[in-house]
């Protein structure tokens, strides 16, 4: 009984994984092909669900958190350990890993010689990408950007040492 209390009102990984895993099913189910099999109008329609999947991740994850005010308490601490990144995106970050702090692409890891573990599952993003029109004014797109948390890595003691700027002040 004490162990069910604590499941709901405790957020981790798992449980608010569940929250989220089956409409991530069916948008893969949906989209079928594999990018290299998609037509130039496919693959933008498979891009636009997947920043429209995102976008509602980001839309249930803020619902749950304020639902409870164990999950919003947590949401703010993840915010506060990742603070560079958007309130949209550190919905979808707590969302996929509540405990994140340091979040790079898969290359970015290889580039320093750290390696993200098998079986690891990305965490889905929005980036901005500016860019110039034919009529040479800016304009920009979102798309969906996939990280890991330096958890999800080979990374050792010392690569995993974190230091804010509050802490060298």
């Amino acid at each position: 009984m004490n162990e069910q209390k604590q499941m709901l009102t405790t957020p981790t990984e798992k449980n608010l994984d569940s929250l989220f895993d089956e409409q991530e099913t069916e948008i893969s189910e949906q989209q079928g092909a594999t990018p290299t099999e998609y037509s130039k109008e496919g693959y933008a329609a498979a891009k636009k669900a997947e920043l429209h999947a995102a976008y509602d991740k980001a839309d249930r994850t803020a619902q749950a958190i304020s639902s409870k005010g164990e999950y919003f308490k947590n949401y703010l601490n993840t915010l506060s350990r990742i603070e560079k990144y958007s309130p949209t995106n550190t919905l979808l970050i707590y969302s996929y890993r509540p405990n994140a702090t340091r979040l790079r692409e898969y290359d970015e890891w290889s580039d320093d010689g750290i390696s993200v573990k098998a079986n690891e599952k990305s965490i889905s993003i929005i980036k901005r990408v500016d860019y110039q029109r034919e009529d040479g004014t800016m304009g920009y797109n979102n798309n969906v950007k996939k990280v890991f948390d330096i958890s999800q890595t080979n990374a050792t003691p010392q690569d995993k040492q974190q230091h804010s700027i509050r802490a060298l002040c």
